[in-house]
C-alpha cells in the first residue's frame, strides 16, 4: 500500500508462502502473525530454482528461541552460533522496533547473505532501536548566521538549534548561490546547536540557504528559505591626520577621536600648572595637546596614539586628551621646511618646522626678560621676527 487507509499488497495472513511442503511458516494457526514476545524475521532471495536461499536481512527479539543457524546445511556457509547471536529486547504494544544504522559490526564475508555477508552475526544493539509507535518530525528553531552582513572576503558560519524524541540522523544546510546548489554537513556542539562554516564565497550577490533535519526514523524536517546579500567589502577607512582636523575643525568639534604622532613639545614647558603640550604627525601640521592638570608622563620625540575629544579655544584648536599611549620614545620629530613667506601665514601654529635666512636683528635679554627676540631675512627679502625662550 501507498497510501495510509489503502489494503496491503502482501499481507502475513494471506501471501506468506510455506518453507517446508506441509508445515507452515506462520508461528500460530490460529494467530497468524509474528510474536511479540520473540520471534524472528528473515528477508531473503530464492531465483525459483536452487536448493539454497540468500540472506538480505535477519531479525531476532525477545530472545533466541527462533534463531537460525545453517551450519553443516548442505550448500549453506556456516552462521553465527546461536547463544552468540544478538537479539533486541521485547517492545510494547505502542513501540516500534527501527533500523537506525547500516549493519555496524556485521562480518563482511564468509556468510550465507546476498552479498557475502553474514547476517546472523548483526549486533541488533548499535543498528536498531526502540521507539514510539507514533513519532515526530525534528524541531529547527533558532537559525543563524554570522556576520550577518557578510563580504566577499568572510567566512560564514551557520547555526541552528534542531531537537528530536527518537535522535537524529542527520542536519544539513543547503546553499543556493549563482545557480549552485550545495549540501553542507552541520557538525553538533554544545547541546543541541548545531552549526557549520563556509568559505568566502568571493563573489557578491544573494545567497540562499535552508536547514534540513532528519531523524533515526525517517522523518525529516525542512525549514523556510532564507536569503543573505553578499557584498563587496567597503574601503577601509583613512586614518585621520591632524591636518584633516585642522582643515575640518568644525565638523570634529566635540567628538572623541584617537589619532597618532609624535611629540614635538612636552608639558611643562609652555605652562607650569596644566597640560599644554604639542603634538605632529606626517601632514606636516601641529595641534595642541591640552589636560587640566599637568602631565609629565611623556616626552619630546615621543612616538604616543592619543584618545581626546576635539574642542577649539579661543581660536585654537586643541585636543582634550583623556588616553595616551606611548608607542615608543626617541622617535624621528616631523619637521616641515617653510619659507619665511609661508611661515608668515601662520597656518603652521603649533608645528615643529625649519626657516631659513639671515639675522638682521636681535635684542638681548633684560630684566625679568630672560628671552630674546632675532628677526631673520631669506634671499627673498621676507622677514619675520623669532622669539627664543630661555628655557
Amino acid at each position: 500500500a501507498s497510501e495510509f487507509g489503502e489494503n496491503a499488497d502482501l499481507t502475513l495472513n494471506d501471501d506468506l508462502l510455506d518453507a517446508v511442503d506441509d508445515e507452515s511458516t506462520k508461528g500460530s494457526s490460529a494467530a497468524p502473525k509474528l510474536g511479540n514476545t520473540n520471534e524472528t524475521l528473515i528477508l531473503f532471495y530464492w531465483d525459483g530454482s536452487s536448493t539454497t536461499v540468500k540472506d538480505i536481512d535477519y531479525l531476532l527479539w525477545g530472545d533466541n528461541s527462533f534463531a537460525i543457524d545453517k551450519t553443516g546445511v548442505d550448500g549453506y556457509q556456516s552462521d553465527t552460533p546461536v547463544a552468540s547471536q544478538a537479539f533486541l529486547p521485547i517492545h510494547n504494544t505502542d513501540e516500534k522496533l527501527v533500523r537506525i544504522s547500516e549493519e555496524g559490526s556485521e562480518n563482511q564475508s564468509g556468510g550465507n547473505g546476498i552479498t557475502g555477508h553474514d547476517e546472523t552475526s548483526e549486533s541488533f544493539g548499535e543498528t536498531w532501536g526502540v521507539f514510539a509507535l507514533v513519532s515526530s518530525k525534528p524541531e529547527i528553531s533558532a537559525v543563524t548566521v554570522s556576520p550577518e552582513s557578510p563580504t566577499t572576503e568572510e567566512t560564514i558560519t551557520f547555526t541552528a538549534t534542531v531537537t528530536d524524541d527518537e535522535g537524529l540522523s542527520s542536519v544539513k544546510l543547503t546553499t543556493i548561490f549563482q545557480s549552485d546548489t550545495t549540501s553542507h554537513t552541520m557538525n553538533q556542539g554544545d547541546g543541541d546547536q548545531f552549526s557549520v562554516s563556509i568559505n568566502p564565497l568571493e563573489q557578491s550577490g544573494s545567497l540562499i540557504y535552508y536547514v534540513v533535519a532528519a531523524d533515526i526514523t525517517g522523518l525529516s524536517e525542512t525549514t523556510n528559505l532564507f536569503s543573505l546579500t553578499i557584498s563587496e567589502p567597503s574601503e577601509p577607512p583613512q586614518e585621520l591626520t591632524i591636518a584633516d582636523l585642522i582643515n575640518n575643525i568644525d565638523d570634529y568639534v566635540g567628538e572623541q577621536i584617537e589619532i597618532d604622532g609624535v611629540v614635538t613639545v612636552s608639558a611643562g614647558k609652555l605652562r607650569t600648572t596644566f597640560t599644554e603640550a604639542f603634538l605632529q604627525d606626517e601632514s606636516e601640521k601641529g595641534i595642541i595637546l591640552y589636560n587640566s592638570s599637568l602631565d609629565t608622563s611623556f616626552h619630546r620625540g615621543d612616538s604616543v596614539i592619543v584618545t581626546a575629544e576635539v574642542d577649539e579655544f579661543d581660536g585654537k584648536p586643541e585636543l582634550i586628551y583623556s588616553n595616551i599611549q606611548i608607542l615608543k620614545g626617541n622617535a624621528i620629530i616631523p619637521t616641515v621646511e617653510l619659507s619665511i613667506s609661508e611661515f608668515n601665514t601662520l597656518e603652521y601654529n603649533y608645528t615643529f618646522v625649519k626657516i631659513w635666512g639671515k639675522i638682521t636683528e636681535r635684542s638681548d635679554p633684560y630684566g625679568t626678560n630672560a628671552g630674546a627676540n632675532i628677526t631673520i631675512q631669506d634671499e627673498s627679502g621676507e622677514q619675520s621676527i623669532v622669539r627664543i625662550w630661555a628655557s
